[in-house]
């Protein structure tokens, strides 16, 4: 009798134990799609960046980015901005991500620069990031 107790007593553990598995929440990290072109404001001073992305219904999200780019005498202007939060629809959106130059106080100009986009998504208990490195153009409205 001991024997057919453990056995039931290990297949009811076993079976909480997929419910619980089944019932959590899963979490999907979206995706990002970071923009080709950049546009310029206030002489350079920030960039504005469209990004489009797409996360689960339900999810808080919010979006990142950075921007570095080599300007006069091989100095670096870079700066970072953020959407937070972004809705989460499951169909694609875009947002606009202005981007404040401020690493060596050097402006952005016309020109190639290297922008990393983020995307951080979280439900209960559980976050995820996707990245973007890309090369992209900066040009005056």
């Amino acid at each position: 009798m001991k024997t057919m107790s453990r056995a039931l007593a290990a297949a009811g553990a076993a079976a909480l134990l997929t419910a619980f598995s089944v019932a959590a929440p899963s979490s999907a990290a979206g995706t990002l799609t970071a923009p080709d072109e950049g546009e310029l404001l206030g002489g350079g001073a920030a960039v504005t960046l469209t990004i489009t992305y797409e996360c689960d219904s339900g999810q808080n999200a919010n979006v990142f980015a950075e921007i570095a780019q080599t300007v006069e005498d091989d100095r670096v202007a870079s700066g970072n901005g953020f959407a937070a939060p972004v809705d989460c629809t499951g169909e694609e959106q875009s947002v606009e991500v202005s981007v404040l130059a401020s690493g060596g106080f050097f402006a952005f100009t016309e020109g190639t620069a290297v922008a990393r986009i983020f995307l951080a998504t979280c439900t209960v208990g559980a976050c995820e990031q996707v990245t973007a490195t890309v090369e992209l153009e900066l040009v005056e409205d």
